[in-house]
């Protein structure tokens, strides 16, 4: 069962956050976050016309809390991310016995494990091997920290790579700020809001295309813009529907919140 206390636009950020729980001798607390960008799929539904993916281009991480709960100004992590994935490629090229293989990952001393093998003779002529590594970017995302008009402290993510934001937001869970309890302890536990939000054109409509089709459509033909529109309706009736706060899903630039999440006391 789906916890009322996060909400996302058909999963497509998965957001865990949280503190350590307050007490009489602890009234301050590191805040955790861990991000993780996925894809989104729509059509699955009968009554829904279209089938689609959706990818965020670039999104905001809004931390919000409410009273008594104070974020102390020094304690908010402000560098600047970079996390990058990346994987080695070995070359290696034998002299005096005609061998030469491209292989990525780990390589044994007479190329991949498993898919080279030397005969005794083959093996005698292997005296001289050069190898060179280097490393290729497979794609990353860059962090940036700032602070909204709120005054509440926002992280923005894009890609480093690639037009999309996939997989894991940050390299470690370390904390990203500490959270401070400033009046008297009540048995309610105070609330620390995570909001992911993204404007209208961050969010991509991929693979775009028709489930069923009426006749009267059929012989029309059904254009780029119908399927638009008909996406559109099936992600602001997902919005609607999970209680995420909109402006609008046909203007570029509304404001659209994917994902809001409290954060749990532990």
């Amino acid at each position: 069962m789906k916890s009322n206390l996060s909400k996302s636009l058909s999963e497509i950020v998965s957001v865990e956050s949280w503190y350590t729980r307050f007490s009489e001798e602890n009234r301050e607390s590191d805040f955790f976050m861990h991000v993780r960008f996925q894809e989104a799929v729509f059509g699955g539904e009968p009554e829904q016309s279209v089938r689609f993916r959706l990818r965020l281009r670039k999104a905001d991480v809004v931390v919000s809390v409410e009273e008594p709960l104070k974020i102390p100004k020094s304690s908010v992590r402000r560098d600047r991310l970079n996390v990058e994935a990346t994987y080695e490629q070995e070359r290696t090229e034998e002299k005096g016995a005609d061998i030469c293989g491209e292989v990525s990952g780990e390589v044994s001393p007479l190329g991949a494990k498993g898919n080279l093998r030397l005969t005794a003779n083959a093996a005698q002529k292997v005296g001289e091997t050069t190898k060179s590594t280097r490393k290729l970017r497979a794609s990353g995302t860059l962090v940036e920290h700032s602070v909204d008009l709120d005054g509440n402290n926002r992280w923005s993510f894009s890609p480093v790579g690639g037009e999309h934001l996939l997989g894991q937001a940050f390299d470690r869970t370390d904390p990203l700020m500490k959270v401070k309890h400033v009046e008297p302890m009540k048995k309610i536990s105070p609330v620390v809001k995570v909001q992911v939000k993204c404007l209208r054109e961050d969010i991509d409509i991929l693979d775009l295309e028709p489930k069923t089709v009426s006749k009267r459509l059929l012989r029309r033909g059904v254009g780029e813009a119908v399927k638009l529109r008909l996406a559109e309706a099936i992600i602001k009736d997902t919005l609607a529907s999970e209680g995420l706060e909109f402006e609008g899903v046909a203007e570029k630039f509304a404001s659209i919140t994917v994902a809001d999440v409290i954060s749990e006391d532990e």
